[in-house]
């Protein structure tokens, strides 16, 4: 049966893996369903693994965006794994798949803009692999730890808890429709639209203080789109939410591009991907905890519920089906 679907292909993935895992590896705590699989190092010490993959032509064209900030957006994605689950990153190992006659400054362009994004969390690029294939392939897997306390997973939300978001979003999918729409006067008009497109924020510096001043319940980075992801976070930790749209923390440059070309801001701030900000869940409620971190604002949403969907819109709850994107998805 052809795949249609991400989401089922991975559960099937996840139920043939699980039921053949050996028996003696009680300190592998996590496995698939999480930004990062969790292993026991030692009292109070995890490590946590992920790796993630960019294909050209599906995450990226070549002609739209440099090699640097290709490279660095890549990286930045894994990146966000390890900050969602608390933790500090370490080491990456970069595999490549390159095209023939891709000129070697591309390559090395790209590992730029990779190394920039990896010493902005402090990591080091260990080592990889280098393949031709048909399109431009670049497999990143990561390696970071906690220590002194456990990671945070995407189980732990539980009901009252404040739904937070760090940073702001929508600007990334509304700089990728630029892009793509060949839009001269708009990439120039709203540039900051595209540069988050091209260059989404990288968190790594706030998760310390972040863990420190909110001790997250349950955390995941932004990939997919908001709805996607909370709905991750409620599926595993068998809750409900309730996100309140007034309080969306969408940028007046956003606002003003939806407003031009007839947008809603709301809908796009739900359903933006590759945005990697952090959404978490927290007991500390608004006002008890710093509205920003090292000048990032963090901003409450919204509220875990025992069950069921809603935003509130105007006063009036409204019943949501969750979504995100799907790369096999017709």
């Amino acid at each position: 049966m052809p795949i249609n679907s991400e989401w089922d292909l991975l559960d099937r993935i996840t139920k043939q893996i699980r039921s053949g895992l050996p028996e003696h590896l009680p300190d592998l705590l996590t496995g698939i369903g999480d930004d990062c699989a969790v292993y026991r190092l030692g009292p109070d010490r995890f490590g946590l693994f992920s790796t993630d993959m960019s294909v050209e032509s599906v995450h990226f064209i070549t002609g739209k965006s440099s090699p640097e900030d290709i490279g660095y957006k890549a990286m930045t994605g894994n990146i966000s794994d390890v900050s969602a689950m608390g933790g500090a990153c370490r080491l990456a190992l970069v595999a490549l798949g390159v095209p023939p006659g891709t000129e070697e400054d591309y390559i090395a362009s790209l590992y730029k803009g990779m190394t920039e994004a990896a010493s902005m969390a402090g990591l080091a690029i260990a080592g990889g692999d280098i393949s031709s294939s048909k399109e431009l392939v670049i497999s990143i897997s990561i390696y970071g730890e906690t220590a002194g306390y456990d990671p945070v997973l995407r189980s732990g939300a539980r009901p009252n808890d404040t739904i937070y978001i760090t940073g702001s979003l929508g600007e990334c999918r509304a700089g990728l429709d630029l892009l793509m729409n060949d839009d001269p006067a708009g990439m120039t008009a709203y540039r900051g639209l595209t540069e988050k497109h091209d260059r989404p924020p990288c968190r790594a510096s706030i998760v310390e203080p972040l863990m420190k001043l909110f001790k997250p319940t349950a955390m995941i980075d932004i990939s997919d789109g908001l709805l996607s992801d909370l709905g991750h976070i409620v599926k595993e930790s068998g809750r409900g939410f309730l996100l309140k749209e007034e309080l969306f923390p969408c940028t007046p440059l956003l606002r003003s591009y939806c407003a031009e070309k007839g947008l809603e801001p709301e809908n796009i701030f739900l359903n933006s991907g590759e945005e990697y900000e952090l959404l978490f869940t927290s007991a500390a409620r608004p006002g008890e905890a710093a509205g920003e971190i090292n000048g990032v604002a963090v901003t409450p949403i919204g509220t875990i519920l025992d069950k069921e969907y809603f935003i509130e819109k105007q006063g009036a709850k409204i019943p949501v089906t969750l979504s995100g994107f799907d790369h096999f998805k017709k």
